[in-house]
């Protein structure tokens, strides 16, 4: 099947052009079987990247002065290592949409800085609801595009949930190689897995056109 996706921005510390799969970049695994930063960061057996499977990547680089702490509208942590050195962690979230052998498609959640839908130039009719709460929160006032439905995310944990901003972009699919370190979130709730798959499927169609 021949995937038309977005191409994700990188950031601007990345030196290199990452490998392109159906031109869309691929997030790669990097040594040791979790993440010194936080344990919880694993690498997962293949069997881990079912269809509707949500979880977390976590992407650590060096923090200059001039360096923006957070261009893309994602989760940032900051942290002091050695000889007073300190590094900048991003958390991007994805669900599954399509697995593959050695590598999967997956779907990005954002809140678009806790702006979710109504941040200027996002295509709402790319976008759907993500949520954890027993309903999902109505949607923002100037989200007049979104018509897909609702999905509900399972965690697996409970003290694990999602911002009632989180949006799930069904345009932007990236390939995620299984050797990558990542946190597990939680499963679509199976009623809504088909949703989401042609949810995706809808904007692959639309892409095209």
């Amino acid at each position: 099947m021949q995937l038309q996706a977005k191409i994700h921005a990188y950031g601007p510390k990345d030196t290199e052009q990452p490998p392109l799969q159906n031109g869309t970049p691929v997030i790669q695994g990097t040594q040791g079987n979790y993440e010194r930063l936080d344990s919880s960061f694993q690498v997962r057996h293949d069997s881990f990247f079912s269809k509707g499977r949500v979880f977390a990547v976590l992407f650590t680089e060096g923090l200059g002065e001039t360096t923006p702490v957070n261009p893309y509208n994602v989760d940032v942590n900051i942290t002091e290592v050695r000889f007073g050195g300190r590094v900048y962690t991003t958390i991007r979230r994805f669900v599954v949409v399509l697995p593959q052998r050695g590598s999967c498609y997956a779907c990005p959640i954002s809140t678009y800085g806790n702006r979710a839908c109504e941040k200027q130039g996002v295509d709402q009719q790319a976008h759907g609801v993500i949520y954890t709460s027993q309903n999902p929160a109505p949607l923002r006032p100037r989200e007049t595009n979104i018509v897909k439905g609702a999905i509900k995310l399972i965690p697996s944990d409970p003290r694990i949930w999602l911002s009632p901003d989180s949006r799930i972009n069904y345009a932007l699919c990236h390939p995620i190689q299984y050797n990558v370190k990542v946190k597990d979130l939680g499963m679509i709730h199976p009623d809504h897995v088909r949703y989401a798959v042609n949810y995706w499927n809808m904007e692959m169609q639309r892409g095209q056109q």
